[in-house]
């Protein structure tokens, strides 16, 4: 095998782990992301009861 053969090898086992890394880190913010959006959720809708919450006692000491 030649000298540039086995560059080539290299470069492209390389290339490969390049891929495979550069996936994963995807793989992670798409997890990251999802995460961050289900607990922007979680605390939009606890907002939303606590303003119902006192909106319905306010309403009750009017009554």
């Amino acid at each position: 095998m030649g000298g540039f053969d086995q560059f080539k090898d290299k470069a492209g086992d390389l290339s490969n782990k390049a891929k495979e890394a550069m996936g994963e880190k995807r793989d992670k913010s798409a997890k990251g992301a999802d995460q961050t959006r289900d607990k922007s959720a979680e605390m939009r809708d606890q907002g939303q009861n606590k303003a119902r919450d006192a909106a319905e006692d306010a309403q009750d000491n009017w009554s």
